[in-house]
């Protein structure tokens, strides 16, 4: 048995649409986090002594946990993003293409074997496809 083989059986489902939806937001990740930089408010956490309304129901809502879980959220997508590159730059030339081929320009299997000219050779692009997705589930933990 191989080691694409293994991959192949040892990743479960769920744990291969969670790397594929990790591949495809690679493409976008950057803005989103710009994005988020800019709605995080630019003032520090600090106590604040003012009186303010009492709430008029009994959820919880807390301006500076708000603050604390877009800060939170925003520093996870910042070590996706960290992770992502990592393995973008470190993966050889065709699991680069395959990956902006059919990850994040969303082609399919065919269209993407099809622009890579593997057309002949579908073990080859699926044992490229499986170890960059591998690798990805290291690095996430999803195995």
């Amino acid at each position: 048995m191989g080691q694409m083989e293994l991959i192949d059986r040892t990743l479960s489902k769920r744990a291969k649409r969670e790397v594929m939806r990790l591949m495809r937001s690679y493409g976008t990740l950057e803005a989103i986090i710009k994005s988020m930089s800019v709605d995080l408010p630019e003032q520090s956490m600090t106590v604040n002594y003012n009186p303010s309304e009492a709430q008029r129901s009994n959820q919880f809502n807390s301006g500076v946990e708000n603050i604390v879980v877009m800060r939170d959220s925003l520093l996870q997508k910042k070590i996706q993003k960290e992770k992502l590159d990592i393995i973008y730059e470190s993966v050889h030339d065709d699991q680069r293409k395959m990956w902006d081929l059919r990850f994040i320009q969303d082609y399919t299997d065919e269209q993407t074997m099809i622009q890579m000219n593997l057309t002949t050779n579908r073990k080859k692009y699926f044992k490229e496809k499986y170890e960059l997705m591998g690798m990805i589930a290291d690095a996430f933990y999803l195995w």
